[in-house]
C-alpha cells in the first residue's frame, strides 16, 4: 500500500518554474489532479483488500494493480454492459458479472492464482466483483465503500488450494469470529411464499454446451460436456440429461429437478453410469440470484459426508455450477467438480 501512495501523490506533484511566486488559494474545482475523496476511497480498497485477503497473495499490490488497470478496463469496455448501462440500467449489474465473467475466463491462462481464487473462493470472487462494478458504473455506486469485508476474512479458514488440487473453505456464514457462535453449515434464506419461486430453475429448460473441471494432481483437468433439459408432469419436473466427465472418466447422467411447493424447497436428484442407483436428494432455496443445495450421506466407512451443490451467475443463457463435500459437518469444503454452462445456439 505504502508503494501505492508514494506512487499517486509523485503523479499530484506541481513543478514551479520560481519558488519565490505567489500561489492563489486553491480552489474546490478540479483542475486535471485526482480529487482527494478519490484518493482515499483507493487507499479504503488497499486496506479493505489487504484485510481480507492479504494472506492469499504473496504481493496484494500486483493483484489490486491487475483488477484496476486490466480487468476492470476490459469489463468497461464490454459492448454488451455499456449498453445496458445506457439503454436499460436495472440490468447493468446483470450484464457487468457476464462481463467480468468472460474477462476472469481469459485469467486462466494469463494469471492463474488469480483465476483459481476468483472461481473457488466465494468472498473473493463477491469483493472482486463489488470492486469492478464501483470502477465501471460509478453512477451505481456512488459512496460505496470497500472499507468493510467482502466475506470472511482470509484467516478464518479460507487459503490457498493445497497442491492435491482441492480448495478447503467454509459455506458462508459458518465460520465465527471472536465471541460469536459459529452457525450451522446449513444455509438459513427465504423461502418466500410468491409464485416466483417456483420459476427459479425456468432458465434451464432446454440445449447447453459445457467446460466441465475436475481437479488432479497437476491442476484441474477440462473437458466438454452437454445437458439437455426438458420438463414433464404438467410442467412441474425438470428432466436433465447430462454427458461430460467426472473423476472416473467420462460419465452420463439423469437428474430430476422439483420445487416442493409444501416445503418451498427445491428437490433434485440424480444417478449417472459410474454409480448408478445410490439416489440423494438434495434441497435448497435460491437466495439473491443463488441457490445452495445440500444432500447427507455416510461413506463405505460410515462416516457422514455432507454435499452441496450450487448454481451462481445465471442468467438465460449461460450459468456456473460447482459440486462441493464436507466430512467435517461443513466446517470446511472441498470443491472437487464445476461446470460453466452455455446455452446452445440454435441451429
Amino acid at each position: 500500500m505504502d508503494s501505492y501512495r508514494v506512487e499517486k501523490k509523485a503523479a499530484m506533484k506541481i513543478a514551479l518554474a520560481d519558488t519565490d511566486a505567489e500561489i492563489d488559494p486553491a480552489t474546490t474545482e478540479g483542475r486535471g489532479h485526482r480529487p482527494e475523496p478519490e484518493l482515499d476511497r483507493l487507499s479504503n480498497i488497499l486496506k479493505a483488500f489487504n484485510d481480507n485477503f492479504g494472506t492469499l497473495f504473496d504481493d496484494t499490490d500486483r493483484v489490486v494493480k491487475r483488477i484496476r488497470e486490466d480487468i476492470a478496463p476490459k469489463v468497461a469496455a464490454d459492448v454488451a454492459y455499456q449498453n445496458a448501462k445506457e439503454n436499460t440500467p436495472h440490468t447493468a449489474k446483470m450484464a457487468h458479472d457476464q462481463a467480468l465473467g468472460k474477462v476472469m475466463q481469459r485469467l486462466l491462462t494469463d494469471d492463474t492464482e488469480i483465476y483459481k481464487q476468483f472461481v473457488e473462493n466465494e468472498a473473493f470472487k463477491r469483493f472482486v466483483g463489488d470492486m469492478v462494478y464501483a470502477m465501471t458504473n460509478p453512477r451505481k455506486s456512488a459512496g460505496s465503500s470497500f472499507t468493510q469485508a467482502a466475506g470472511p476474512p482470509a484467516g478464518n479458514g479460507y487459503a490457498n488450494r493445497p497442491a492435491n488440487g482441492y480448495c478447503r473453505r467454509p459455506l458462508s456464514g459458518t465460520h465465527s469470529q471472536a465471541g460469536a457462535p459459529a452457525r450451522s453449515g446449513w444455509r438459513q434464506t427465504d423461502r418466500g411464499t410468491s409464485m416466483e419461486a417456483e420459476r427459479g430453475f425456468d432458465f434451464l429448460e432446454g440445449q447447453w454446451d459445457a467446460v466441465c473441471r475436475v481437479p488432479s494432481e497437476d491442476g484441474w483437468v477440462e473437458a466438454p460436456g452437454s445437458l439437455s433439459v426438458s420438463r414433464t408432469l404438467d410442467g412441474l419436473v425438470f428432466v436433465e440429461l447430462f454427458e461430460g466427465i467426472y473423476h472416473g472418466g467420462a460419465l452420463k447422467g439423469l437428474g430430476l429437478r422439483v420445487f416442493n411447493r409444501e416445503t418451498r424447497e427445491w428437490e433434485h436428484t440424480w444417478t449417472d453410469t459410474l454409480e448408478p442407483g445410490n439416489f440423494h436428494v438434495w434441497k435448497g432455496v435460491f437466495q439473491d440470484g443463488t441457490i445452495d443445495s445440500f444432500a447427507e450421506w455416510a461413506d463405505a466407512g460410515g462416516k457422514p459426508v455432507r454435499s452441496r451443490l450450487t448454481w451462481s451467475e445465471i442468467t438465460q443463457d449461460s450459468a456456473h455450477w460447482e459440486s462441493a463435500r464436507s466430512t467435517d459437518g461443513g466446517t470446511t469444503w472441498q470443491l472437487h467438480w464445476m461446470i460453466d454452462w452455455r446455452r446452445r445456439a440454435e441451429s
